[in-house]
């Protein structure tokens, strides 16, 4: 199968979730917003090892409302053993999935610059740190540039990745695969993830804090 035509029917696939695939044209004009909103759906992954997690991850979460990010759904909050080799402490994980009106590459600089403020510090590789903003997916775009790499490397991989992911995108297949997200994580390595708690982890926080309508 040719590239072009695995994106032709990822893209079958994901009408097919918001009850548009097919050739009736009455069925596509009436799922049109909603096919419309799904495609444009990105997928990020958000963790914390140091400080008060809960706390980081909700305030970027915060930051990236006030950018303009729309949340669309947040996961349960996760804890996992610490990953990679340089951590030495258990990280939160969370998955969401947002809209965004501008580029990749503008929304990596957006998430660069939360983990700056909330105190990010780049150095060893996999270590432990304040915040960690992935961008997991973003509108199925491929790239391979030296500061932007789509879909994000291994994440496909990573349990505790997939764990919250499968959660709000279960049967959403990765770029680059032929699998769903379920499916990838019901074959990933077992790993220490135990849940925190439920999506309202954030709600409540947010609610708390702003007059947001999330």
């Amino acid at each position: 199968m040719t590239a072009q035509a695995r994106v032709a029917q990822l893209v079958e696939h994901d009408l097919a979730k918001v009850g548009v695939a097919g050739s009736n044209p009455v069925s596509r004009s009436k799922g049109r917003h909603a096919a419309s909103l799904f495609l444009c759906m990105i997928y990020l992954g958000i963790g914390a090892s140091l400080g008060n997690r809960q706390q980081s991850m909700s305030q970027a979460i915060k930051y990236l409302k006030e950018a303009g990010c729309q949340i669309l759904a947040v996961s349960s909050l996760y804890e996992t053993a610490p990953w990679g080799g340089a951590a030495t402490q258990p990280f939160y994980n969370a998955a969401l999935s947002i809209t965004f009106h501008h580029s990749a590459p503008v929304l990596l600089d957006l998430l660069l610059s939360i983990e700056q403020r909330l105190g990010r510090e780049r150095g060893t590789r996999w270590a432990d740190r304040h915040i960690d903003l992935d961008l997991l997916e973003y509108r199925r775009e491929v790239w391979a540039h030296p500061r932007l790499t789509l879909p994000h490397p291994e994440y496909t991989r990573r349990a505790f990745v997939l764990q919250p992911l499968s959660e709000i995108a279960a049967q959403f297949i990765p770029t680059g695969t032929s699998k769903t997200v379920q499916e990838l994580l019901s074959e990933s390595e077992d790993a220490d993830i135990r849940v925190v708690s439920d999506s309202s982890w954030i709600k409540n926080r947010i609610q708390s804090t702003t007059r947001s309508s999330f």
